[in-house]
Order: structure tokens, then sequence, then C-alpha cells
């Protein structure tokens, strides 16, 4: 969570950044919470026990980890849209 902070027209213009900022610190949390729990998770290389709730950490991981970076892609291109970079002409009058 690395990007700038909303502001009031951000959130004007669309409004769904709010829940996507909720979402990914829960996301972040989640991922934490599971590192505590599943330590290994954080270690590719090192074996990996096994069993159900083993099974479902590491898809839970990996698919919040999907969807952080849907997330983060969706602002990058919104934001793009939003704040589209200043026309080069506009500079020189």
């Amino acid at each position: 969570m690395t990007h700038e902070p909303l502001d009031p027209q951000d959130v004007a213009d669309a409004p769904e950044l709010l829940v996507l900022e909720s979402l990914e610190a829960c996301l972040h949390t989640l991922s934490i919470a599971l590192i505590v729990e599943y330590p290994r998770l954080a270690d590719e290389g090192a074996h990996q026990p096994d069993g159900p709730t083993w099974r479902a950490a590491q898809r839970l991981s990996s698919r919040a980890g999907q969807l952080t970076r849907a997330i983060r892609s969706y602002r990058k291109v919104l934001f793009a849209h939003l704040r589209p970079p200043p026309d080069p002409l506009d500079t020189y009058f």
C-alpha cells in the first residue's frame, strides 16, 4: 500500500476507491495473520507441511495476493483515466 492517499475529488470521481482501499488493507492484514499462523507460507523453498488447513491457507494466501494485484492494476488504470498527463502543447502557451 504505497500509493498516494485518496483525496475527496478521487472519491467523488470513483467512489469504489473507498472500498478498494479498505479491502487492500484487509488483505494485507490477512496475509500477515496467515504467515503468523503458518510461517512457512513466507518461505517457498522450505518443506511445506501437508493437510487440509495448510492447503486451504496456501490457496487463500495465493488468492489474496492475486486480488491485491488486481486492485492495484485497477487503481493504476483508473487514475490514468482520471488524471491524464498534461498535454505538452499546453505548457508552451
